[in-house]
């Protein structure tokens, strides 16, 4: 089954929680746009509009709103739980005068359908702009909720409240790795990403690494933070270490670039250029990761729900080596990196879910939706 959208106009609404969410979302309409340069694009989010430009978006409208509430974060590795259960009690259920203000911001952008990267006032706002709601998703808030439940009841309260309106979108699309698997999404494809645009050679260039030394990535998810790994780089002149987000404006201090959260260097052109990337494991890193084959020393987080799913693309289709949270507090092994960058780098994805999720949108003639069977324990 294919959906028949009329996708000239289109509504996204986007979670603030992280920027992982962002970029798939960003992936997805540029893959939309090239099928359909006409398309214009209403955007309910915090990210700002350049990062939607960069990623090749055209005729982009911003509209600024915190749509939902997610995870509070202590910082990028640490979720703060009672203020996340304090805040989704202020918010939730959504007020019907913010429902009836951002449908009729949609209603006056024309909008003729509404996709939904994962905040779920999105499908109700759709629902009362009567146009038809696309959810994207690789984890839904309830699902990560009830994880938390047994120790915070109320999570239970608004991760049954949220499932009734995640349930309600008209089109489902979950991308890999899948956290939760739903046997009524329609489509389940690769994982998304926003591909490079300038090759390795010219990015290490401007970055100033010198030929023959090695490049590695630090990223922590779009979360400006220190690690215990900062501690190992200065030590190490045979590599550059390049830390994304990392400073409030670009700075080198010996083999260490900081590079600011506004930086000119695209994303997914660093992590193609590096010979190893070193972060937080959340969905868009992952996913640039995959799509470019370079090894990944990733750091999981024990007991979150997300992990095991996630953990588990990567061990069957990244070349990676793991971190735990732990591990940042108790001092990283000395020969981690060296033993990172002794991994193979791997062929590049053949696929990018974006693609197949633009093909499946567009309902193009003999492009079924892209099922494939559940991973190996897979699921959260």
């Amino acid at each position: 089954m294919t959906p028949k959208l009329s996708l000239h106009r289109l509504a996204c609404f986007i979670t603030p929680h992280g920027l992982g969410h962002a970029a798939r979302a960003a992936g997805v309409l540029a893959a939309l746009q090239k099928r359909q340069p006409d398309i214009k694009l209403t955007l309910f989010t915090t990210a700002a509009a350049d990062f939607f430009t960069a990623s090749g978006c055209r005729n982009v409208t911003i509209h600024p709103e915190s749509l939902d509430i997610g995870f509070v974060q202590q910082s990028a590795l640490v979720k703060d739980i009672p203020e996340t259960v304090r805040r989704l009690d202020a918010f939730l259920p959504f007020p019907d005068a913010l429902i009836r203000r951002l449908a009729a911001e949609v209603h006056k952008a024309r909008c003729t359908a509404l996709i939904c990267d994962i905040a779920p006032l999105g499908i109700a706002v759709a629902r009362a702009a009567g146009i038809p709601s696309i959810l994207i998703e690789n984890f839904t808030w309830d699902n990560l909720y009830e994880h938390y439940a047994p120790h915070y009841p109320r999570l239970q309260v608004h991760a049954d409240l949220l499932r009734q309106w995640f349930s309600a979108a008209d089109f489902h699309i979950q991308t890999e790795p899948v956290c939760h698997r739903v046997a009524a999404a329609f489509a389940t494809t690769s994982p998304v990403t926003r591909p490079p645009k300038t090759g390795p050679a010219a990015i290490r260039r401007e970055l100033g690494v010198a030929p023959g030394r090695k490049m590695v990535l630090i990223t922590m998810g779009g979360v400006s933070e220190r690690t215990p790994l900062l501690a190992h780089m200065a030590r190490r002149d045979d590599l550059v270490f390049v830390v994304a987000w990392g400073a409030p404006e670009r700075r080198v201090r010996g083999n260490v670039i900081c590079l600011p959260l506004r930086s000119a260097f695209y994303h997914p052109d660093l992590v193609q250029a590096a010979d190893a990337v070193i972060g937080k494991l959340g969905y868009s890193t992952l996913a640039e990761v995959h799509g470019s084959g370079v090894p990944f020393g990733y750091i999981s987080r024990r007991n979150y729900p997300e992990m095991p799913g996630l953990t588990a693309f990567v061990e069957r289709h990244v070349a990676g080596l793991e971190l735990h949270d732990a591990d940042l507090g108790a001092g990283v092994e000395p020969d981690f990196i060296d033993r990172l960058l002794a991994l193979s780098r791997r062929p590049p994805a053949p696929v990018n879910g974006a693609d197949e999720i633009a093909a499946y949108m567009c309902g193009d003639a003999g492009v079924p939706p892209k099922i494939r069977p559940p991973l190996q324990n897979s699921s959260c």
